[in-house]
């Protein structure tokens, strides 16, 4: 019985993309790259590409070798998130640490502060878990 309304609720879903054409502000897709709905994100990302204002307004982060972000990778997803923050113009003097396998830590002379970090490719980041 559960079985049969979970597999009904999937059938009736409503369908995101007609809600994304106006999109207008900020977009973090996130996902790894071994969940049930990587696909879906994945498709997600590229119809909001195709129909944004402005698509450097979008990215997309796949944290590969993991299926769930929030419970396999919390401390990746939190500096990502503080990069994508600090990226749309939030927050520039929040200090980025860094995690395991991270990108940049707080230490540093300033000729390495001043180099960028190309954290977020242009469409894509790709981490390492």
């Amino acid at each position: 019985h559960n079985l049969q309304m979970y597999v009904n609720s999937y059938r009736s879903r409503t369908e995101l993309s007609p809600f994304m054409k106006p999109l207008k502000y900020p977009v973090l897709f996130v996902s790894g790259e071994n969940a049930y709905h990587f696909e879906g994100v994945q498709e997600l990302y590229e119809f909001a590409l195709t129909n944004a204002e402005d698509r450097r307004k979008l990215e997309q982060l796949t944290i590969y070798e993991c299926s769930n972000v929030i419970e396999e990778s919390p401390a990746k997803l939190a500096e990502a998130l503080k990069y994508f923050i600090q990226g749309i113009g939030l927050l520039p003097t929040l200090p980025l640490t860094k995690v395991e396998g991270g990108i940049r830590n707080r230490s540093g002379s300033m000729s390495e502060a001043d180099k960028p970090t190309h954290y977020f490719a242009k469409h894509q980041a790709r981490v390492e878990k």
